[in-house]
């Protein structure tokens, strides 16, 4: 079978291009996981 998608993690150089065409939040968000923490949100309580 014939696999679909190639899930191997990017080298330091393919992120580094690829990372280039990310906005400042795109990159905080996506490279640096700069979301808050799941269930850390007043909404809960």
């Amino acid at each position: 079978m014939d696999k679909p998608y190639d899930l191997t993690p990017l080298g330091p150089e393919e992120r580094a291009r690829l990372a280039t065409d990310l906005s400042e939040e795109e990159r905080r968000v996506i490279l640096h996981q700069g979301t808050k923490p799941p269930f850390c949100a007043g909404l809960l309580q």
